[in-house]
């Protein structure tokens, strides 16, 4: 629209001298026509963002209309001049009453976050890859009376008893070959890893768009409790009972979090603190559909864990 006001029309260069009706047309097609490559963007090759306001664009484009009138009678030469000149005082003047310049260019230089370059030095997360071994599957039931009771098909029990093995089974094994990033080794010592998940979901409840969407939210993001201590697997299997029904402070944060029939699938990894005879549990918990509570079953699984991590050079 704007673009449309420029000199350059017929009926603005009628009634002067041939001469100056030839100047006033041309004078207008250059200033036109500079509008145009100012303006628009450049092509995506050049990695060029502009961010001109509307403001902007008003202020540039009157200030192109006003040296194609005032321009009339110039040479080439001193057209150009002034076009670059007028450029260079409405970007200016563009900063002083905007608080910003006329046009912004991004460039991407090439550096990379999340493993890869920045600022030319190469950053790696060691952590990202792991040697996994599985120590165990266990089904458990989760049913209020047996885990009150600590019967042995609970999963109270069978938490603490499938935990013990994977400790033993700890101090012989080790970790299977595998290849670290560059600047990184695998670590002396595994973390145990432990999962609880429904063995069987019910397809059919009416809360399961809900439960899906907390799914695909709590994937992305799982809910955390990280550095939780415990001294042995015996208080560890009767703390993630009493989490995993609700009780507690971090267990009624819980179910607010995965409220209704949503069901709670648990990853915890379970390391050793160094010099002492205790533990820490970093919890993640991702919120799932509802389970099938006539089947009423978790699969407990544990493994070994050997983290990549930095090394330093040489």
């Amino acid at each position: 629209m704007f673009l449309n006001s420029l000199p350059g029309k017929s009926s603005e260069c009628t009634g002067r001298g041939g001469l100056q009706r030839r100047l006033c047309f041309s004078s207008g097609l250059h200033a036109r026509a500079s509008a145009r490559r100012f303006l628009l963007p450049k092509s995506a090759s050049l990695r060029t963002v502009h961010t001109v306001t509307d403001q902007e664009r008003w202020l540039l484009l009157m200030g192109f209309q006003a040296v194609g009138r005032c321009s009339v009678g110039f040479s080439r030469w001193q057209r150009v001049a002034v076009v670059l000149c007028t450029i260079f005082l409405l970007g200016l003047l563009s900063g002083l009453l905007f608080g910003r310049p006329a046009i912004a260019q991004t460039k991407t230089n090439g550096a990379k976050t999340n493993g890869a370059k920045t600022n030319g030095a190469e950053k790696v997360d060691c952590g990202a890859t792991t040697s996994r071994t599985l120590v165990e599957l266990k089904d458990a039931s989760a049913g209020l009376f047996a885990n009150f009771r600590g019967a042995e098909s609970s999963i109270k029990y069978q938490s603490g008893a499938i935990l013990k093995r994977a400790l033993e089974i700890r101090k012989d094994l080790k970790a299977e070959h595998l290849s670290c990033p560059k600047m990184c080794g695998l670590a002396t010592d595994s973390s145990i890893e432990f999962v609880a998940r429904p063995r069987q979901f019910n397809k059919e409840h009416p809360e399961n768009e809900k439960c899906q969407q907390y799914f695909t939210q709590t994937t992305a993001l799982p809910l955390t409790w990280l550095r939780a201590p415990f001294g042995d697997f015996d208080e560890f299997s009767r703390r993630f009972s009493d989490f995993s029904q609700g009780s507690g402070a971090a267990g009624e944060e819980l179910y607010r979090k995965c409220d209704g029939a949503c069901s709670p699938q648990y990853r915890i990894l379970i390391s050793q603190v160094p010099s002492e005879t205790g533990y820490i549990a970093d919890v993640y918990v991702v919120c799932g559909l509802p389970r099938d509570k006539d089947d009423n079953m978790y699969t407990l699984e544990t493994s070994l864990v050997w983290p990549c991590v930095p090394q330093a050079p040489g």
